[in-house]
């Protein structure tokens, strides 16, 4: 069973070599992103095929780095690490899968999105490798 995984994984490279991943920028605070979770948890069980990651844009500050999130919760679509979604969504839960399936299945990008949005994309698909002992 899959589940909406924390911004820890990353550190693990999850994510490298997942096709398709969901991102979701959300903030503690807010009301809408906590009955955004149990949506997500349900869609990623429904689709096991696509990666789910849960960004929290205060506590995971870090990893969000200079991506604007205007609205809350932000939704990311990633196919091959390249955004074809970007943009606000409500905890609608067929709406959200019938967004996911459109922009997967969308030869051209359903909404633009900024750079920091893309250099996320690649991050997830292709971690830098960690620094350590060799």
């Amino acid at each position: 069973m899959s589940s909406v995984r924390s911004v820890a994984a990353l550190e693990a490279g999850a994510f490298a070599g997942q096709h398709h991943v969901v991102v979701a920028f959300c903030a503690d605070w807010c009301g809408t992103c906590r009955d955004f979770r149990p949506v997500l948890e349900r869609l990623s069980a429904a689709h096991e095929q696509l990666g789910f990651l849960w960004v929290d844009i205060e506590d995971d500050a870090a990893v969000a780095g200079d991506i604007e999130v205007e609205s809350f919760p932000s939704l990311l679509i990633l196919r091959e690490g390249r955004p074809v979604y970007f943009g606000t969504s409500l905890p609608l839960e067929e709406v959200v899968d019938r967004l996911i399936r459109s922009a997967l299945s969308s030869p051209v990008p359903l909404s633009p999105a900024p750079e920091e949005v893309w250099s996320f994309g690649a991050l997830l698909v292709d971690p830098a490798p960690t620094t350590g002992a060799v």
